[in-house]
């Protein structure tokens, strides 16, 4: 399993993330792929996770900007996960579903995660929804989530807005993660001031100042621009003024799709609503009633995913933790009980060796890809999934509620199963 590291959660979706402890809980060897914003926490990491699995070849990183293709169609590379922007999660699953044998792409990519206030919950909660929850939420991490409400749908006549400006104007630039993320913030906020009809309601004095923004369209402006709604990663909102909910339906019906969509609403509203919310929820992965899309919990009950492109794979999610038997959703789902060994030579990133060559690099990413590939091996595997319905079906399957590709990690690989339990708590040597 090859794992491409995410930025903004250097835990939970990095190198001892939860792609690398459901991977190992369904058995398969991980290849990570270092992020260039965190690479000693990074090789800290690493070190411990490997040391704690106490089998050369289940946990391999690499690191370094230029390899990732070559990594990716590197041919023990069975399966590959990725969270960050929409066009390079593109442009990997493209990669992937070129291979000569295309392996499974799981990518979290991007989202505005739009909220839909009405006409009830502006008038009567309009403290509440700026002060408390909207203003929180947008600048929660300096707007660095993936759930992050960047798109506020707000009915003409309200002064919600005008709450939320001031909130906004009152809040300090706080530190984004990198400069990379801080430039493509400020990158993707003029242009989208610069589009026709978008008035800036919150701008800060210095142009080159990460602090909040809030900008404000109407709706005819905004559906007749595909650009309108692409995701600002930063503490940005974009407000929607509209009349009418039925005016938003085939506004809403035509986003792309988007990890959660929330509607904040009042209680005697609700009759009226159950269009507009199949429509969300056809848009999108989970729909919230009066909360907010910046709590993720990490339960069998979350779902965090998507419709694309805010994943590619819409039927797993991010969050559900490893279950009791060992076995993921995200794994269990699709990447089936095929040999499924994350491997991914220094072409994938240059090589852990920071003084190496290119050269170097690319062996050393080769040794790391062959010793997950010997780790791997996936016969057992394969011997299961052809008792468990009688031929060679790339899902995952159960015969007697039971996950086959599960039972042979409790069997085979409980070191494996007991590490992706206790990772969470385990210690990093230094610390």
């Amino acid at each position: 399993m090859l794992i491409f590291a995410a930025s903004n959660f250097p835990f939970a979706f990095s190198v001892a993330g939860g792609d690398t402890t459901s991977a190992l809980a369904a058995g398969c060897p991980v290849v990570v792929k270092a992020h260039p914003g965190h690479p000693v926490l990074s090789r800290r990491t690493a070190g411990s996770v490997a040391e704690a699995l106490g089998r050369p070849g289940l946990l391999g990183l690499v690191e370094g900007e230029r390899n990732d293709v070559e990594a990716l169609r590197h041919n023990d590379i069975q399966a590959a996960a990725f969270t960050g922007s929409v066009p390079g999660g593109l442009a990997l699953a493209e990669m992937a579903a070129a291979r000569p044998r295309p392996i499974p792409f799981y990518g979290e990519l991007g989202s505005v995660n739009p909220v839909v206030v009405t006409s009830g919950a502006a008038a009567a909660r309009t403290a509440a929804i700026a002060e408390g929850d909207d203003v929180g939420s947008l600048t929660q991490g300096a707007g660095q989530f993936c759930t992050n409400p960047g798109l506020l749908f707000i009915p003409e006549g309200s002064d919600l807005v005008d709450r939320i400006a001031r909130l906004l104007t009152e809040s300090a630039a706080a530190p984004m993660l990198n400069e990379r993320i801080s430039s493509g913030y400020l990158r993707t906020a003029r242009e989208l001031a610069g589009q026709p009809g978008v008035d800036r309601v919150v701008w800060p004095d210095a142009d080159d100042s990460i602090a909040p923004r809030l900008l404000r369209r109407d709706l005819a402006a905004f559906a007749g621009n595909p650009d309108a709604a692409e995701e600002c990663f930063g503490p940005l909102g974009l407000v929607v003024r509209y009349r009418e909910p039925k005016e938003l339906l085939p506004v809403l019906a035509a986003l792309p799709g988007q990890l959660t969509a929330t509607l904040q609403a009042e209680p005697d509203e609700a009759a009226a609503l159950g269009e507009l919310t199949a429509v969300l929820a056809g848009r999108s992965g989970r729909v919230l009633w009066n909360g907010w899309p910046t709590g993720v919990s990490v339960t069998a009950a979350m779902q965090h995913g998507g419709p694309f492109p805010a994943t590619t794979a819409p039927a797993t999610t991010r969050s559900a933790p490893p279950r009791s038997n060992g076995s993921s959703d995200r794994w269990r789902t699709r990447a089936g009980p095929r040999r499924c060994c994350p491997s991914r030579c220094a072409r994938t990133t240059p090589g852990r060796c920071r003084n190496a060559s290119t050269d170097e690099e690319s062996a050393h990413g080769r040794v790391v890809v062959e010793q997950a590939a010997r780790v791997g091996g996936g016969g057992p595997r394969w011997d299961l999934r052809r008792r468990a319905n009688g031929h060679h079906c790339p899902s995952t399957t159960r015969a007697e509620g039971r996950d086959y590709r599960s039972d042979f990690a409790v069997r085979h690989a409980p070191d494996r199963l007991q590490f992706a339990q206790e990772l969470a708590v385990a210690p990093i040597p230094g610390r």
